[in-house]
């Protein structure tokens, strides 16, 4: 039943979209709407919305993978178009709002009020209103096809004060946000850890949100299985595992090699240092405040750590990050945000709204180091700046390094 609960968003959202642009559209560019039909091309495209995501229904329900891949895909796109839309119209109609301001003030001589409007003025206006509506549809229609790109590994250094001599140059791969499904199958899986098998990862860690087709985890499973890292495969719990059965992925993950933690921790030893791994659980429902559920989670994962191990934190949602200082964590890693799917400079653009641990390398200011990823993947197609990754993170000892330098803690180390 859970596969159907997109597809019924999908309908809702279709409707509720066009219905909105289409208000925009008669109220920003009332100019145009009779012009250009815009109502008429409204229609048409949300017909077409629902007709592919029909398509997409008809091709899970019949276990039609290709169907219900090219009707998710092109419902998205119908999707993003109005969204764009939406996003760019009230853009156009400020410009309208100024032109008209402009004719009202501007000067006028006798006998002009009854001439024809100047059909050169009046296409460049048209011109206008058209340019920002068609650079939305065209930035997300890249945003759409940028999002079946491969995904990257992100190779990252992150240093710390004091790091144990056997870490240095321990390397961590990061595993989060894989959505396998409509838009990330398994081929693209496994083509992925393909790449990183090569690069002999010492630890593998997978933080939620493996597979919304569950046809798709048990293969998934066994294909990270063969990483066979020295020192294990860890899992937390993402909110798509509660969202898709989360008894499904226990009993699962039973059945390989890999540990799975929710609220709990456990310990490896790498040459003479112990390293202590905890697992936060995930709150699962979207609330603004899940401050309480994560406190007291990452309290319960990381209460058996030793006094002097070097400590990890699992947590699917980074808010997590803001309770590992007072448990001493050393690394915390996270996913859930994808990054905002938009970045810019390397940065989600979300950052500047208020909104914190995006994507990236954090720092709480007391040796605690937070790296959120963005993302092997996405339950909706649609990335700008922010392509989906999978980080490679190999610890390092900071090096003291005259004030007046510069130096960010985080490099690449290809």
């Amino acid at each position: 039943m859970a596969e159907f609960y997109p597809i019924i968003a999908g309908l809702i959202f279709v409707l509720a979209l066009a219905a909105l642009t289409a208000l925009l559209c008669r109220v920003f560019l009332p100019a145009l709407w009779g012009r250009y039909r815009i109502g008429r091309w409204i229609l048409i495209a949300a017909l077409a919305g629902l007709t592919f995501i029909i398509v997409w229904g008809l091709g899970a329900t019949g276990r039609h993978a290709i169907l219900a891949r090219v009707g998710a895909g092109a419902a998205a796109l119908v999707l993003i178009a109005f969204i764009a839309l939406i996003v760019s119209v009230p853009i156009s109609g400020l410009v309208n709002l100024t032109a008209w301001v402009h004719r009202r003030l501007a000067p006028t001589n006798k006998g002009e009020s009854n001439k024809e409007p100047d059909p050169v003025r009046r296409k460049l206006l048209e011109s206008a209103l058209l340019a920002a509506p068609l650079a939305a549809v065209t930035a997300g229609t890249g945003g759409f096809l940028k999002s079946f790109s491969p995904a990257q590994i992100r190779k990252i250094k992150i240093e710390f004060d004091r790091l144990p001599q056997s870490l240095s140059g321990f390397k961590i791969l990061q595993i989060s946000d894989v959505h396998l499904g409509y838009y990330v199958t398994l081929a693209d899986f496994e083509r992925f850890l393909d790449e990183a098998l090569p690069l002999e990862a010492d630890l593998v860690l997978v933080t939620g949100d493996l597979a919304d087709d569950l046809g798709a985890l048990s293969p998934a499973l066994r294909l990270i299985e063969k990483l066979a890292p020295p020192n294990g495969i860890y899992f937390c719990l993402g909110n798509h595992e509660y969202y898709r059965g989360v008894d499904i992925f226990r009993r699962e993950i039973e059945k390989t090699s890999i540990k799975l933690l929710v609220g709990e921790g456990r310990t490896i030893v790498v040459g003479d240092t112990t390293v202590y791994l905890g697992g936060a659980d995930d709150p699962r429902w979207l609330r603004r405040d899940n401050a309480a559920f994560l406190r007291n989670t990452v309290n319960r994962a990381m209460e058996k750590a030793p006094a002097d191990s070097f400590r990890i934190l699992m947590t699917h949602r980074p808010e997590g990050f803001d309770f590992a200082s007072s448990n001493r964590v050393d690394l915390t890693l996270a996913g859930h945000t994808h990054g905002g799917q938009i970045g810019f400079g390397g940065q989600s653009i979300f950052e500047s709204m208020g909104y914190r641990y995006l994507w990236g390398l954090y720092d709480n200011g007391r040796g605690g180091k937070l790296y959120t990823t963005s993302g092997l993947g996405h339950w909706f197609p649609f990335r700008l700046g922010c392509p989906a990754e999978a980080p490679l993170i190999e610890l390092g000892r900071r090096q003291y390094i005259p004030k007046n330098a510069l130096g960010s803690g985080v490099e690449s180390f290809e």
